[in-house]
């Protein structure tokens, strides 16, 4: 009996997770009259007048968009913009498009502003498509009781890469996502999974009590964030080996998309790298100080003296020693016969579905606890909106399951050896998203009024409450420098972590403006560092996933690195980069 109301409740809450995963339209059909979680209307109203939004609705959702927007309404409900009408409505086109399929059809749509992904910013300026936003971003935000500019809030390397040559600038950065490890907090407190400060302890170097002194962690300090953590790749599978003793599976991370594991694994490759090497695979510019001669399996046996980085030898870059040493992360991970990694991993499993069974892997018995997640720091808040959350307080508490009550870490990556133990963390602001107003905006007959109002909105969503907000409401940074203590008894555990780690790290924006990069952005991608050629004695074979090559294919990780120069050969490289060599 016992037996079959579990089998039942298990059925019931596979029912409800799929239930839950539907996404609801944002617009209501004719004639609904109803209003959202923030007492806005899902109708369009004809006697306002209405700034329609375009928003890539995906991980990061469409709540912080519609408080911005309810407060942004609320002030100018009395205002007139059109004969006739009274007030404004913002609406919110949700869309998954990136930036190349929006310029291409982007002087015809009905929307003013484009919140997206993926933007390559030199065919959106190109495209002569998109509206100048120089003195909306350079401007004091006075009226807002700021001393700063959006401007002022960008790093150096964002600011150069924005303003165009001829001093203009036409897009502003969006949210920020960084691929990484999570660990479950709790998880590790409640199985003793830190390491102890004291290596000969008697527990194989791990913690024999919660309030046992842990070791430094991969920023090699006592007392900070990441004391017990990992330190490196051999503590890293050290801990997958005591995972798997007690019965624990180490690490799972979406099989539908392994390039979430390839990002991944040249977020690792940047953090050994290091800010102002990493950059060099989008600058051409500078001395290469980590360059490999030669390898074998378990080391780098010599590396080639510093070299200097110009368009005419950048497939040198190939031979980067991040890319080696996470190479060998992953070949170690996904070996067969350690079984470190769940197997839908390399299966067909969801990304939304691998973060569905992360959160209850603890939970229910039909699974085996999980410590790790592979993913970016938005997958909390994307769980959170498929609903995942909710369901698991429902079925065993808020104190327990809630998202408030969970708590999850960002794990600082752990470093290739013990030699690069406390060089600080290196993180990849990937995701290339952006925001920017329609080039052809209030020409429309009697839609003279949108052009100002287009830029006074953009502008308000870039103030710091409303950088705040949008933290608020997705628990994830926008990509620029704001703080949140005013709401971080507000955001969940994760995201006070998340943060906190950002204002150590180093950020490598993957782009730049040189014109080998600017021409072929979408073949620097940093993804891409991983496209390699292995001759195994059946011809040359192109691979361009890292885990299906390994894990499927049984390649290792030193014949993917060394794959990585023929690919990427000087052949190959003066065919197609010619036209820039200095």
């Amino acid at each position: 009996m016992k037996k079959a109301i579990t089998l039942l409740m298990c059925i019931m809450l596979i029912v409800t997770f799929v239930l839950v995963g539907c996404e609801p339209s944002t617009e209501k059909p004719d004639g609904a009259t109803s209003i959202d979680e923030f007492d806005r209307e899902t109708t369009i109203n004809t006697g306002k007048t209405t700034l329609f939004i375009s928003n890539f609705n995906g991980a990061f959702g469409e709540k912080w968009l519609k408080a911005a927007a309810k407060r942004y309404e609320e002030i100018h409900k009395d205002d007139v913009y059109e004969p006739g009408k009274k007030g404004l409505q913002i609406w919110i086109d949700n869309a998954k498009q990136g930036g190349k399929d929006i310029i291409d059809g982007i002087d015809r749509s009905r929307d003013a502003i484009f919140f997206t992904e993926y933007v390559y910013y030199n065919d959106l300026v190109a495209s002569g498509k998109v509206l100048d936003i120089t003195q909306l971003a350079s401007e004091k935000l006075t009226q807002y009781g700021e001393s700063r500019s959006i401007f002022d809030k960008l790093t150096a390397e964002q600011k150069a890469y924005l303003m165009t040559d001829n001093n203009k600038i036409y897009m502003l950065p969006h949210y920020q996502a960084f691929r990484g490890i999570t660990y479950d907090v709790d998880l590790f407190e409640k199985e003793l999974l830190y390491f102890s400060a004291e290596k000969e302890n008697g527990n194989d170097g791990f913690i024999v009590s919660e309030t046992e002194t842990r070791s430094n962690g991969p920023d090699g300090k006592a007392n900070t964030y990441d004391d017990g953590l990992p330190a490196t790749y051999d503590d890293f599978f050290k801990l997958c080996s005591k995972m798997k003793e007690i019965g624990i599976t180490p690490v799972i991370w979406t099989g539908d998309h392994p390039n979430y594991f390839t990002e991944f694994l040249a977020a690792l490759a940047c953090d050994y790298e290091g800010l102002e090497q990493s950059m060099l695979n989008f600058t051409f510019d500078g001395t290469a100080k980590n360059l490999v001669a030669s390898a074998n399996a378990a080391e780098i046996t010599s590396k080639m003296s510093a070299t200097t980085i110009t368009p005419n030898n950048g497939y040198l870059l190939a031979k980067q020693a991040g890319k080696y040493y996470a190479l060998q992360f992953a070949d170690r991970l996904l070996n067969k016969s350690t079984k470190y990694i769940d197997l839908r991993s390399v299966g067909s499993l969801s990304h939304t579905d691998t973060q569905k069974t992360y959160i209850a892997s603890r939970f229910l018995s039909t699974e085996n606890t999980i410590g790790m997640l592979i993913e970016s720091n938005y997958w909390e808040n994307e769980a959170d909106d498929m609903g995942y959350f909710k369901t698991m307080a429902k079925q065993y508490g808020e104190d327990k399951a809630s998202r408030s009550a969970r708590r999850f870490g960002f794990m600082p990556f752990p470093k290739a050896t013990q030699a690069e133990v406390g060089e600080g963390v290196t993180l990849v602001d990937y995701l290339m998203s952006g925001a920017f107003i329609r080039g052809n905006i209030g020409q429309e007959s009697g839609k003279a009024y949108e052009k100002d109002l287009a830029l006074d909105f953009l502008k308000f969503l870039y103030t710091d409450q409303s950088l705040v907000e949008f933290t608020e409401y997705t628990g994830c940074p926008k990509s620029l420098n704001y703080d949140i203590d005013s709401i971080l008894n507000k955001v969940s555990y994760y995201t006070r972590n998340v943060f906190e780690m950002r204002a150590r790290a180093d950020v490598v924006y993957p782009f730049s403006k040189e014109p080998i990069y600017a021409d072929n952005a979408s073949n620097f991608n940093f993804a891409y560092f991983y496209r390699t050629t292995v001759n195994r004695g059946q011809g040359n074979t192109p691979y361009t996933i890292p885990s299906d090559a390994i894990y499927k294919d049984g390649l290792t990780g030193l014949e993917y690195f060394n794959g990585l120069a023929v690919s990427t050969s000087k052949e190959f490289w003066d065919s197609n980069y010619s036209k820039y060599f200095k």
